[in-house]
């Protein structure tokens, strides 16, 4: 069976490899993968396409028995803590993340808030190749509703995170889903909050969303001549993050995952889960830190 799924969600470039076709029968087969009932809530991130892609998956639920409750937009992981805490059945995220704005894309969650397993794909796969669409009669259809959840997001996120100083923080969201959410959450923390590239724009004029160091070098610059604390960037979506020194230095990203790491271990005990391909330096911080490191697939 052809494959649909890379290892987050499916992307593509719109109305080339990433169709209105392609988005219709993609919601079709969720609809139909859940038994033709339940609330699906949708975020999505500022991209150019993101409304037309809401519209068709909207379209395509409702036609298949399933209820809607769009989120606006929103970090990724706010699709996830949605599904989880307003009770619905699945979730959707629109987004190609650190991709160029041609690009598209969408990311399937479960009841849990987790992104869906290989097997729950596989049997997305199954319906959409096979044309297994099941569809309800006119007075099945149902609604379509919005909601705010993000200041409960950023709540949740207060309550479990401790500030002790003022830091200056120099925000980069690369004009992305994050700019609704990091600069607010920091400033709310207490922070001193300079922000960089934290308007929404879907053509991301600022820089590319990939927040690798060859596109951070403003970020760094800012920094280093305001004297703040730490610079941090996103990409498109809010599900990734790079950041920066006092010095204006980009941090390698296994040294930040290590860090945060040993900080969660110390915080709330427990191991830690991460990657095959993730450095040793996170299995040295973690055991110095009073616990241990469980590897997984990518």
């Amino acid at each position: 069976m052809p494959k649909l799924f890379g290892t987050s969600g499916v992307r593509g470039i719109i109305n080339e490899d990433f169709t209105p076709e392609t988005v219709l029968r993609l919601a079709r087969a969720l609809a139909t993968s859940l038994e033709n009932s339940g609330t699906i809530v949708i975020g999505k991130d500022p991209r150019t396409s993101s409304d037309l892609i809401e519209d068709i998956i909207t379209s395509g639920l409702l036609a298949g028995g399933c209820s809607v409750k769009k989120l606006g937009v929103v970090p990724t992981p706010v699709v996830g803590f949605a599904a989880r805490n307003l009770g619905a059945d699945a979730g959707i995220m629109i987004t190609a993340s650190h991709n160029p704005p041609e690009y598209n894309g969408v990311k399937f969650f479960d009841s849990s808030g987790m992104a869906y397993t290989p097997d729950k794909e596989s049997e997305i796969e199954e319906i959409y190749f096979e044309e297994r669409f099941e569809s309800v009669e006119w007075s099945e259809i149902k609604d379509v509703s919005s909601t705010t959840i993000l200041r409960e997001y950023m709540q949740d996120i207060s309550k479990v995170v401790d500030v002790d100083k003022k830091f200056k923080v120099v925000v980069d969201c690369a004009n992305g889903a994050a700019s609704q959410v990091t600069p607010y959450l920091l400033e709310g923390l207490g922070c001193e909050v300079i922000t960089l590239n934290s308007q929404l724009d879907g053509t991301f004029p600022g820089r590319p969303p990939e927040p690798v160091k060859e596109n951070l070098q403003e970020l760094c610059k800012i920094v280093k001549s305001t004297a703040a604390d730490i610079g941090l960037a996103h990409d498109g979506d809010g599900d990734r993050i790079a950041a920066a020194d006092e010095n204006g230095h980009v941090v390698e990203g296994d040294k930040l995952l290590a860090l945060a790491s040993a900080y969660a271990v110390q915080k709330f005990g427990g191991k830690i889960v991460t990657t095959i391909d993730a450095s040793k330096v996170v299995d040295e911080q973690v055991i110095e830190a009073g616990s241990e490191v469980v590897r997984t697939k990518v």
